[in-house]
């Protein structure tokens, strides 16, 4: 049985570029450096830069949490596709398409609050699952276990409709 599934942890070599299809469906690419565990033929480590491509809801939460340089784990498939480059050549390139994402790093940030602007974050899921990727307890830190509304005072309501949930 075949299986096409790569699991890739790396940088962010440059902020998320995110962009809608005509048809208005999200589409997040990002280029993760990732180093190689051994030394080259010059003694010095390599690195591999690797494209990744998020669509719809993954590709929002990924432009809105992810910056240059933030360390994140992707699980996803690897996929091949041509295209004609600028000097009318076709050329085949491989992607991961993003299909699941970890925090590395313990500090997400929005683009809010890098002074971009964007929209809450309404995956909580995914939020509570970076928890546990970098070894805390589920609850451990999220505001909503211990019964603290994180929002109270802000003047900000938020609306979960069940089209947002994963699930």
């Amino acid at each position: 049985m075949p299986l096409n599934l790569h699991i890739v942890t790396g940088n962010l070599t440059d902020d998320p570029i995110l962009r809608y299809t005509p048809n208005g469906v999200a589409v997040c690419k990002i280029t993760l450096a990732i180093d190689r565990s051994y030394a080259g033929a010059s003694g010095k480590k390599e690195t591999d830069f690797i494209d990744v491509i998020f669509w719809r809801q993954l590709a929002e939460v990924v432009a809105n949490y992810f910056r240059k340089g933030r360390p994140i784990q992707v699980r996803g498939r690897l996929e091949s596709r041509y295209y004609q480059n600028k000097e009318g050549i076709r050329t085949k390139i491989w992607e991961i398409i993003g299909e699941e994402y970890f925090f590395v790093d313990s500090n997400p940030i929005s683009r809010a609050d890098a002074g971009s602007s964007g929209r809450e974050n309404r995956d909580s899921d995914q939020m509570s699952r970076s928890n546990e990727s970098v070894g805390k307890p589920p609850n451990e830190g999220d505001p909503l276990a211990s019964g603290n509304d994180p929002f109270e005072g802000q003047g900000i309501q938020v609306h979960i409709n069940d089209d947002d949930l994963p699930f």
